[in-house]
């Protein structure tokens, strides 16, 4: 129950909105520009293991001191406060967080060629799927005529335990993950199309003894192309493969190797049409191991090589499910519309989205962490669920916004299995 807690990705992302973004750094020395913003929020989620409905209010504030040209140091601060409003069936209290979000200096030529970061920041790669997150480290981009190179090494550790998104182990949970990640990868641009190659390799620091192995090393290498192929159709694929070192738990926890394999693709289209209308489908694939107890922990494989699939990044697969990319064939799609885009009024920036997503096991295994552990025969259909969600710009510095999600289990999961509901509803005001 603890995502639903800490899951702030339901909270629209200011940074992707021009609009409502952090000024931009000073050209002259030694100017400062600082700012903020507050979101308060309502999350509701049934299913079988509990229900649970809190209240989050986050509040972010900013400062950046332009160093001159593109240089600067930025810092912000996070400070989140969760109360339970009814709950069942789960030991959950009211919890205040206050975090260091991001802190960093950027040192930069003035056409940008060269970037060097150094700090607490977000480090992604590829479409997000292997690493997507914070850490405190650092990244170079040098950007050439043939192609752009980037560099990056964090650490998880010093993060707040309480919202350290890389745990597979209940270790990780108790003290915080302490993994090391280092990236590379070079992508080339030509007539509208991108295509990428990246490594990225992790590391586990967890303290362990002989009693108990937890350790999970992983290593990815991953290809991908995003581009638009005219007429209002863009589109992006991804392919990955991962190997490492884990350990079987039912062989003494003998050190054994990962081997794994995952996919993304999807394709938009943008029709020329009143309303701004757009329609996307989407395909997730991530490797699965027959014999886990878990889909995802550190501890789940049992015997021998372990195929499943570990991201420590993210995946949009549906608001009730929300599923790790593991053991897993997730196909999603759906239309969004703007019904007031021709309006000059306020009305203009509400758009209306729904999402069908259709779920299926890529092996006998379990799925989604170690809530549905019960494998039900050769079964693979794990169910299938629909989104609604509603956003609205109303001004440039207030958003509001409402999330329904819906998942009906299929006959891969347990009989006692429920349908759960997921509702989210909120605002983020910008200054």
């Amino acid at each position: 129950a603890a995502d639903i807690l800490n899951d702030e990705s339901l909270i629209p992302d200011l940074s992707r909105d021009e609009r409502m973004a952090a000024a931009p750094a000073g050209q002259k020395a030694f100017v400062p520009s600082f700012g903020g913003w507050f979101s308060p929020m309502i999350l509701s989620e049934t299913k079988s293991a509990y229900s649970l409905t809190t209240s989050m209010n986050v509040l972010r504030l900013w400062g950046r001191l332009s160093l001159g040209g593109n240089c600067f140091l930025y810092v912000r601060g996070r400070e989140s406060y969760t109360a339970v409003i009814a709950k069942d069936k789960v030991d959950i209290s009211n919890k205040n967080e206050l975090d260091l979000d991001s802190g960093f200096i950027e040192l930069a030529t003035p056409a940008r060629a060269f970037t060097l970061d150094a700090g607490r920041k977000f480090f992604s790669v590829g479409s997000g799927l292997v690493v997507n997150g914070r850490g405190d480290g650092g990244d170079i981009t040098v950007k050439t005529p043939f192609a752009d190179l980037y560099a990056a090494g964090f650490y998880t550790g010093l993060i707040d335990k309480d919202s350290n998104p890389y745990g597979l182990s209940e270790k990780d949970l108790s003290d915080g993950a302490k993994r090391a990640f280092a990236i590379g990868s070079v992508e080339k641009s030509f007539a509208n199309q991108t295509v990428y190659l990246f490594a990225v390799m992790q590391k586990d620091y967890a303290d362990e003894d002989d009693a108990v192995k937890v350790r999970y090393d992983s290593q990815y290498f991953g290809a991908g192309l995003r581009g638009d192929l005219g007429g209002g159709v863009d589109y992006y694929a991804e392919g990955i493969y991962e190997r490492g070192k884990g350990y079987a738990q039912m062989e003494n926890m003998k050190k054994t190797d990962v081997e794994a394999r995952a996919a993304v693709a999807g394709v938009s289209w943008y029709p020329d049409a009143a309303g701004n209308p757009s329609f996307t489908v989407q395909y997730g694939y991530g490797s699965g191991d027959s014999d886990r107890a878990s889909a995802t922990l550190s501890s789940g494989n049992q015997y021998g090589k372990d195929t499943a699939f570990v991201p420590f990044g993210t995946f949009s697969g549906g608001y009730a499910f929300r599923p790790v990319l593991s053991n897993l064939h997730v196909v999603r799609g759906g239309p969004t519309v703007m019904p007031f885009a021709s309006s000059t009024t306020v009305l203009k920036y509400m758009s209306i989205g729904a999402r069908y997503d259709a779920y299926w096991k890529a092996t006998s295994g379990p799925v989604n962490n170690n809530e549905i552990s019960s494998p039900n025969g050769k079964n693979r259909f794990v169910g299938h669920g629909a989104d609604l969600i509603f956003r609205w710009a109303v001004f440039c510095d207030l958003a509001v916004y409402v999330n329904y999600g819906i998942f009906i289990p299929g006959s891969a999961l347990p009989e006692e299995e429920m349908v759960r509901h997921f509702v989210t509803g909120g605002m983020t005001v910008a200054f």
